[in-house]
């Protein structure tokens, strides 16, 4: 049977994409034989254990990779996973777009707070630099991006390749909107539902709330969420997730 990304409308270079892996972001654990590949969440995430006391990954934003690597270092060989329970988390790519946003651009004091303003620096000044029109009133002296202005730089940026590749078979490919259901399972399917409980909180995360979707991409146009579509189709469709109601609520052009 083929897999499932031969049954995509890609290009040549993409489909080669999909048979490579992302080192940099699997993580093994060799005492418990499990391997995760780790994209990026926004919010905070607690893990309890009898020897782990609750960490806030805000509190560690600044010493993260290292502090994960000093645990599971980093791999370069396909046989360190060949029987490891195997597992990764994704999300609607409009609903992660908007959280990411939300999460680490929208909100200038807040990325100073919790990060030093690390966001702002790296990504925001540079998207208003680029995309702003300073003609608009409305937007002097507020030195975030809009929400608009973010998308549009999503759009006119080359999509970042994806970090969890499905190229080899996962045993569990869980979804943010049965977080707790999937991870108790995943706990469960790798023995470790005795020793380890995952609580997650999620400050600036939309949560599915369709009011949240509603007020902000009601603002883009038909054609901006055609085109952030174009830029995530293969998540769609791989991850079997539906952008139709999205062009529902956009706004409808001439």
């Amino acid at each position: 049977m083929p897999h499932q990304s031969e049954t995509l409308e890609m290009e040549d270079e993409e489909r080669a994409y999909l048979k490579r892996i992302n080192w940099q972001y699997i993580y093994l654990s060799f005492p418990q034989s499990l391997t995760w590949c780790k994209v990026i969440f926004f919010g905070n995430m607690y893990l309890r254990t009898e020897t782990i006391r609750s960490l806030c990954i805000k509190q560690i934003f600044k010493y993260l990779f290292l502090f994960f690597r000093d645990y599971f270092p980093k791999l370069d060989k396909n046989k360190d996973l060949k029987d490891t329970f195997k597992f990764m988390v994704v999300r609607h790519p409009f609903e992660r777009l908007l959280s990411a946003y939300r999460d680490k651009l929208e909100d200038l004091s807040r990325d100073l707070a919790a990060r030093d303003g690390y966001y702002y620096t790296m990504y925001g000044r540079h998207i208003v630099a680029e995309y702003r029109d300073k003609s608009d009133r409305n937007l002097t002296g507020v030195s975030e991006p809009t929400w608009r202005e973010f998308v549009t730089y999503i759009i006119n940026t080359p999509p970042t390749k994806s970090t969890c590749l499905p190229v080899y078979l996962y045993n569990v490919i869980a979804k943010m909107e049965t977080f707790a259901e999937d991870t108790q399972y995943i706990l469960e399917e790798a023995g470790l539902d005795t020793q380890l409980e995952v609580e997650w909180k999620h400050r600036t995360g939309t949560g599915g709330s369709s009011d949240i979707m509603l007020e902000y991409f009601s603002q883009l146009t038909l054609a901006e969420i055609g085109a952030l579509f174009i830029k995530y189709q293969l998540d769609f469709e791989l991850y079997g997730y539906s952008p139709e109601p999205y062009f529902d609520i956009a706004i409808q052009e001439p």
